[in-house]
């Protein structure tokens, strides 16, 4: 009994190099939040098929289900932007040039995920750029019960290079992607991972570099905050429009007010505040003198010359430069729908 105990003991007991893993997720696992920039370099190919793909990103976990990863991407000379934010009750993930867009309500031990994938997966950075994105939610919610199981590792050893010590095993997501050898180094005295080698079928080399990697500093809520969807060029043509028949609509209580429209010189700003010679003013009209959607002003003019009794009210549109085609007047009809 006592040689089958103390088989079972030796068969149970980690590695050296099993061990200092541990030490490195429990270091990740134990801070109240991390902050850390990590750049990628993705080499697919060899020789003269070899391709690159470099990106950049910001990892932010707090509590247990705040997240906030954003990544820009280089390659073939096309930029992409992949991000995932996690407010604590809702997730958002989004990339720039692709039709997908990733919205959940934010699961438990969500940030377990990100952790796992961040030490077992070889990185958040690649994960991010490849099968993170796809299967989000549907692997936080296998890794529910232990998230650590999803990602199994093994085949561990140990050596120190120039760049410092360093752990190589094997990683392996659960019915999803490849295996893949990683070679961790880290700091021996804080246990904080330093850079990351990841070998594998189908993602061929891929190198990340964890920079400004900071436990238990203060991250503001605000960062975690969802992103707003960019407007469409129609919603922005619509909200121009539809904002310009307000002020109109101003301009012409105050017409009814004062006898007569703002002068060109007194401009919207007439609405707000009484000008000198606006003896019915009744203001104000307007809360305050409206943007265009593209961040400029309004233009406006009284009188005109072709017609003293009428004004105009336009907006420059996407290009921002009053007079070209992409000009939104007011009651004139919509231009060309060129860009936004």
């Amino acid at each position: 009994m006592n040689l089958l105990v103390a088989a079972l003991l030796l068969v149970q007991a980690k590695s050296p190099a099993e061990e200092e893993l541990a030490k490195i997720e429990e270091t990740i696992a134990g801070a109240k939040s991390l902050s850390v920039k990590i750049k990628i370099t993705i080499t697919k190919g060899e020789g003269a098929k070899e391709e690159k793909q470099t990106a950049e990103g910001l990892l932010l976990l707090k509590e247990e289900k705040k997240i906030y990863s954003a990544f820009d991407s280089k390659f073939q000379d096309q930029d992409q932007r992949i991000t995932v934010v996690s407010d604590g009750e809702y997730l958002q993930g989004r990339a720039k040039g692709l039709d997908h867009v990733l919205e959940a309500p934010a699961l438990p031990r969500f940030r377990k995920f990100f952790e796992c994938s961040f030490i077992r997966g070889g990185g958040v950075g690649a994960m991010s750029l490849t099968a993170i994105y796809c299967g989000l939610v549907h692997a936080a919610r296998k890794m529910e019960q232990d998230p650590a199981k999803f990602i199994a590792v093994g085949d561990f050893e140990q050596g120190k290079d120039a760049a410092g010590p360093f752990l190589t095993f094997t990683s392996k997501m659960d019915h999803f992607g490849p295996k893949m050898k990683i070679t961790l180094w880290y700091d021996p005295a804080s246990h904080k991972p330093l850079k990351s080698s990841i070998q594998g079928q189908d993602v061929g080399r891929i190198t990340e570099v964890y920079e400004d990697l900071v436990l238990n500093g203060e991250i503001p809520d605000e960062k975690f905050k969802l992103p707003k969807e960019e407007p469409s060029l129609e919603e922005k043509l619509a909200d121009a429009k539809g904002t310009m028949s307000m002020v109109a609509a101003a301009l012409g209580m105050y017409e009814l007010d004062n006898g007569m429209y703002p002068s060109s010189e007194q401009g919207l700003s007439a609405l707000l505040t009484k000008p000198k010679d606006a003896k019915g003013w009744k203001g104000p009209y307007l809360e305050s003198v409206p943007l265009d959607p593209w961040g400029k002003a309004y233009v406006y003019r009284f009188p005109l010359k072709s017609n003293p009794h009428a004004f105009e009210l336009l907006s420059s549109g996407p290009d921002g430069k009053e007079g070209t085609d992409d000009d939104i007047n007011f009651g004139k009809p919509t231009p060309p729908k060129q860009k936004k």
